[in-house]
């Protein structure tokens, strides 16, 4: 589509730096998983080792589990140390 190829690896790094506070966002506002979205995560996501390390796992946890305090300290412990 005509963009360099140093902007989109910027675009990608982005999205996959934000990846995992999207998908504790879309699991608070109850985002249903199924099969045919996490092949579509897997086919487009799965060649970085992060999403396999983080963000799978927070797409499988369970909505409800998101209410509990102490999943929210764990997230929030893990988005410290991403970060740095």
């Amino acid at each position: 589509r005509g963009y360099k190829n140093n902007t989109i690896n910027k675009m990608v790094h982005r999205l996959i730096t934000d990846m995992p506070k999207i998908c504790v966002n879309a699991k608070l506002q109850n985002l249903s998983v199924n099969i045919s979205l996490l092949n579509k995560m897997i086919k487009y996501y799965g060649r970085y080792p992060s999403f396999w390390a983080l963000d799978l796992p927070l797409l499988l946890i369970p909505n409800r589990a998101y209410k509990c305090e102490r999943i929210k300290k764990i997230y929030r412990m893990v988005q410290i140390k991403f970060r740095r």
